[in-house]
C-alpha cells in the first residue's frame, strides 16, 4: 500500500512538534547550536555507569575546544546539563562566604594530564591560588562564587509554593560523576600528549533566583547566573566540583567568560 501524500494525510504535525517542545530536546539542541557557531566541538547525549548504582546515566551535551602548542595539545571541555521548566522557576538558597573555611575549597579546578612532568604539577604542586589569582576578570569571572549557596529549590511560578529540588540535585549529581567518568576515560583512551581543563555548566529553561539569608532579613533577585561549589563522594572519594549555574536566555553570555585558553 503506498504512503499517503502530505495532501492526503490527516495527520496533524503540529501537535508533535508540540509535544517534543515540552520536552529538554529542543533546549539542548539551541545549546549545541551556541556552541557549535561559537567553534566548539559538541557531543549529545554521552552515556556513563553511575558508581553507586550501576546504572546508565547521560550527559546532556560534552563540548571541548583544543588549541596545539610545541609541547601538547591544550583542551577545555565543557559538561553541560539541560533542563527545562514551565511552571516552576530554579531558587538557589544562598548566605555569605566564611572564606577562612578550612573544610571548603572554594575555588575548585578539576585538570587532567597524559604528560608525566605536568601530571605530576598536577597532583602535588600547590599551584592552584597562584593560577586561580593570575588573571583579575579570570578569578571573578569563572573561579570566585559570589555567595555561598548552601541549598536549592524548585518553587512554583503561579504561587511560590516549593516543589522539590529533585530536577536541580540530578542537574549537579550528574554533572560531578559524568566529569569523574570522563577524567578516568582519558586514562585509557588519550595518546597525544594532552592536558585538559574541565567546567561544568547547568542550563535551565526557567527563571533563576538567588534566595539570600541574613541574620535580620531574607531578600530574593532574579539573577542570570551564579557558581556553585558542590561536595559529593564519588567512588567512595571526596571531591569538589565548580558549577555554573545558567539561563538559557544568558549562556551566549556565560560562554563568552570562558577564555581562549585556560590551561
Amino acid at each position: 500500500m503506498p504512503p499517503k501524500s502530505e495532501e492526503n494525510s490527516d495527520m496533524n504535525p503540529e501537535k508533535y512538534i508540540d509535544g517534543v517542545r515540552k520536552t529538554g530536546f529542543e533546549l539542548e539542541f539551541k545549546i549545541s547550536s551556541i556552541l557549535q557557531d561559537n567553534g566548539w566541538i559538541v557531543i549529545n547525549n554521552k552515556y556513563y555507569i553511575d558508581d553507586v548504582k550501576g546504572a546508565a546515566r547521560e550527559i546532556d551535551i560534552v563540548a571541548y575546544r583544543a588549541k596545539e602548542t610545541d609541547e601538547c595539545l591544550i583542551y577545555t571541555a565543557l559538561l553541560i546539563s539541560c533542563k527545562k521548566s514551565k511552571d516552576k522557576l530554579w531558587a538557589l538558597l544562598s548566605k555569605e562566604k566564611n572564606t577562612k573555611d578550612p573544610n571548603t575549597n572554594w575555588h575548585p579546578i578539576r585538570m587532567w594530564s597524559n604528560d608525566p612532568i605536568l601530571k605530576y604539577m598536577i597532583e602535588n604542586w600547590d599551584w592552584q591560588n597562584e593560577y586561580v589569582n593570575s588573571d583579575v576578570n579570570l578569578f571573578e569571572n569563572i573561579f570566585n562564587p559570589s555567595k555561598h549557596i548552601f541549598a536549592f529549590q524548585e518553587m512554583s511560578k503561579t504561587n511560590g509554593s516549593p516543589q522539590n529540588d529533585t530536577a536541580i540535585f540530578n542537574s549537579v549529581v550528574s554533572l560531578m560523576k559524568s566529569q569523574w567518568y570522563e577524567t578516568h576515560l582519558l586514562d585509557s583512551r588519550k595518546r597525544e600528549k594532552s592536558i585538559y581543563n574541565f567546567n561544568l555548566i547547568s542550563v535551565v529553561d526557567t527563571d533563576l533566583l538567588r534566595i539570600h539569608f541574613e541574620k535580620d532579613r531574607i531578600s530574593c533577585k532574579e539573577i542570570d547566573s551564579e557558581k556553585f561549589i558542590a561536595n559529593y563522594i564519588i567512588n567512595k572519594k571526596e571531591t569538589s566540583a565548580r558549577i555554573h549555574f545558567s539561563t538559557s536566555n544568558s549562556f551566549s553570555d556565560t560562554l563568552q567568560l570562558l577564555p581562549d585558553d585556560q590551561s
